[in-house]
């Protein structure tokens, strides 16, 4: 069997199984085995295509083809609409588009602001403020964070939120603690060396013995 028919009775077979079970007419099923890759174009035009506009799964593949398009669409559009009416929502946005192009200490600020005032305890901005934390290497700012988020919604805790926090503690400290942490004990190994030198100047040097050799 050549490979286009191969090809030709998947789709077929797909875009049948799509049309039963979302309720399409049954002529549906006549016009994709009686056509053949044509009625598969058809079917994914009329009625596939549009109906993944309004699921979860065509958004994303929506906003994917539109970020390879117009990488900075969505900056720019959250960056308009925040000029136009700065509430704590659009600058919430325009923080998300800020973090998703890698501006996470302008992201960060954003979401401090909006996690602030009457909405110091909403969860979505407190969130999104803990994980631009995280991304920007803010450990200890980000577990405080999230720490504020669980205790105003324990809800969050079974969510993706969690697994951030996990991951903040996780997260190796800065190597200057641990030299902060060093530090007296460098500074108790020399008063006990200055201790030791003191003492052995204290002490008068021993005679050696007389040989009773002539």
């Amino acid at each position: 069997m050549p490979l286009i028919a191969l090809v030709h009775l998947a789709l077929a077979a797909y875009f049948g199984v799509h049309a039963v079970r979302t309720g399409r007419p049954y002529w549906w099923l006549f016009v994709l085995l009686s056509f053949p890759m044509l009625g598969s174009m058809i079917y994914f035009f009329a009625e596939y295509l549009p109906g993944m506009r309004n699921t979860r799964g065509g958004m994303k593949a929506a906003r994917a083809i539109n970020n390879v398009l117009d990488p900075n669409r969505e900056l720019r559009e959250a960056t308009q609409e925040f000029d136009r009416t700065p509430t704590a929502y659009n600058r919430a946005r325009l923080a998300e588009a800020l973090l998703a192009k890698g501006q996470t200490e302008m992201a960060i600020e954003h979401y401090r602001q909006a996690a602030s005032g009457p909405y110091a305890r909403d969860a979505a901005f407190l969130r999104g403020l803990g994980g631009a934390l995280l991304r920007g290497g803010r450990c200890d700012e980000a577990v405080t964070t999230f720490e504020r988020l669980f205790e105003a919604h324990p809800d969050q805790r079974r969510d993706g939120a969690a697994l951030m926090h996990a991951e903040a503690l996780a997260a190796p400290r800065p190597a200057r603690r641990s030299t902060q942490w060093w530090r007296p004990m460098r500074r108790s190994r020399r008063r006990a060396s200055t201790a030791c030198s003191c003492c052995n100047a204290a002490t008068p040097p021993r005679r050696g013995r007389r040989s009773n050799v002539p």
